[in-house]
C-alpha cells in the first residue's frame, strides 16, 4: 500500500502542516538536530546577510574618511581598535564562509560532489575554511 510521506497542506486557506496520521507535528527548531549539510545551507544564507549588511558601513566609513585628512586617521584609530578587529574578522569570515560554501553548493550543481559522504566532507571543509579564516585574521590583527 502506498503511504504518502511528510507534512501536508490540508487546508491550503490555513497553511497549518497536518499529518495524514495525526502524528504530532515536532517544529522546535532549537531542539531538531540539522545535519551538517544544513548548518552550511543556514550559515551561507546568513552570512550573505551579514555581508550585504556590511556594504553600506563600509561605505559610510570610506565616504566619512575621504573627507579631510583628519577623518581618514580617526577612521584609521578605529579600525586599529580591538572590536573593530573582531568586526573585521568576523566580516571577513563570513565572506570566507559565504564564498566557500558558493563553490560548494555550484560544484553540486555541476553534478560533483553529489554522494552524501562528499556533501558532508565538503559542508565540513567550508566551516571549518571559515573558521581558520577568521583566526588567521585575528592573529594577523593581533599580531601587528
Amino acid at each position: 500500500m502506498f503511504r504518502p510521506r511528510g507534512l501536508f497542506y490540508t487546508d491550503a486557506m490555513a497553511m497549518k502542516p497536518t499529518d495524514p496520521w495525526n502524528r504530532p507535528v515536532f517544529l522546535h527548531l532549537l531542539r531538531i538536530r540539522f545535519p551538517v549539510g544544513a548548518w552550511a545551507s543556514i550559515l551561507h544564507r546568513i552570512t550573505g546577510v551579514i555581508l550585504v549588511a556590511a556594504v553600506p558601513a563600509t561605505l559610510a566609513l570610506v565616504a566619512y574618511s575621504a573627507r579631510s585628512p583628519a577623518n581618514f586617521q580617526q577612521v584609521g584609530g578605529w579600525l586599529a581598535s580591538g572590536g573593530a578587529g573582531v568586526g573585521i574578522a568576523l566580516v571577513l569570515g563570513a565572506l570566507a564562509h559565504h564564498i566557500f560554501a558558493g563553490i560548494r553548493l555550484l560544484l553540486m550543481e555541476a553534478g560533483l560532489g553529489e554522494g552524501l559522504p562528499v556533501a558532508r566532507s565538503t559542508a565540513w571543509a567550508s566551516m571549518v575554511g571559515a573558521a581558520l579564516v577568521v583566526v588567521a585574521a585575528l592573529a594577523l590583527f593581533w599580531i601587528r
